[in-house]
């Protein structure tokens, strides 16, 4: 048996215990860079949920603001249209289809 032989089972134990001791220092500078991940992960996705919900906001104003002006432009068309409106009118209904066709394009703006 050669000299290498005889050292190859101490050397393994002691590069064991070494790797074992390094991984024992190691071990709270590895819980910590998790921490920070995790931390610097819940960070980011606190911004994107709040640059989202910016957005949304916005959308609503913009959309509420154009169905408001529909409206208002929707009243001003009846209101002028009630003006020229005959002394009589024929009992007969006017058609649904016709009133849901021209209704919604009476409030755009353009």
């Amino acid at each position: 048996m050669s000299i290498l032989e005889n050292l190859t089972q101490p050397l393994t134990k002691l590069l064991e215990i070494v790797a074992n001791a390094i991984g024992v220092i190691y071990k709270p500078e590895q819980i910590r860079r998790e921490a920070k991940a995790h931390g610097d992960a819940s960070i980011i996705l606190a911004e994107a949920n709040a640059t989202v919900k910016e957005i949304e906001l916005r959308t609503r104003l913009r959309l509420d603001h154009i169905e408001n002006r529909r409206q208002k432009n929707l009243e001003q068309i009846i209101g002028k249209a009630a003006l020229f409106l005959p002394s009589k009118v024929d009992n007969k209904p006017v058609d649904e289809d016709w009133t849901v066709k021209c209704t919604p394009k009476v409030g755009h703006s353009c």
